[in-house]
Order: C-alpha cells, then sequence, then structure tokens
C-alpha cells in the first residue's frame, strides 16, 4: 500500500504468518531512490520499541526518539 507523508509517498506493507505455534510479523518499507535509510530506520526503531513497551505493558512515554537518531544513523 502506498501512504503519504510529509517526506512523499512510501511502499509499506505487512506479512503476518505462523509456524510451530510462532508468530512472525513482518514490516515492509520499499525505499525510493531519494529515501534516506539513515533517517527512515531510527525512525522504524523508536516506533518498534514504543510497540514492544506497550505489549509488554510498560509506559510508551518512557521510549525517547533521540536514543535512535541521530546514534542509530550510521547503522
Amino acid at each position: 500500500m502506498n501512504v503519504e507523508t510529509e517526506q512523499g509517498a512510501w511502499a509499506l506493507g505487512i506479512e503476518l504468518s505462523r509456524r510451530s505455534g510462532t508468530k512472525k510479523i513482518r514490516f515492509i518499507h520499499e525505499l525510493g531512490p531519494s529515501d534516506d535509510p539513515s533517517t527512515i530506520g531510527p525512525g522504524w526503531e523508536y516506533y518498534l520499541h514504543r510497540l514492544l513497551m506497550h505489549l509488554e505493558g510498560g509506559d510508551v512515554e518512557s521510549v525517547k526518539g533521540e536514543v535512535f537518531y541521530p546514534a542509530l544513523a550510521p547503522a
């Protein structure tokens, strides 16, 4: 699916699967030629950590964006 953002259209997807009782969620983000993974990747890490915090019953506000960007930009 294409999602409009401030940075333009993003091609996003999600796949759900189950094998031997284990559930797997795969998030897909197809980068275009002008997309910068050094800024997009840390954003995904931030939101995924917030999701995990929520699922574990923790305080999502305790997950701080500055921990991920710019620290993870080189990765």
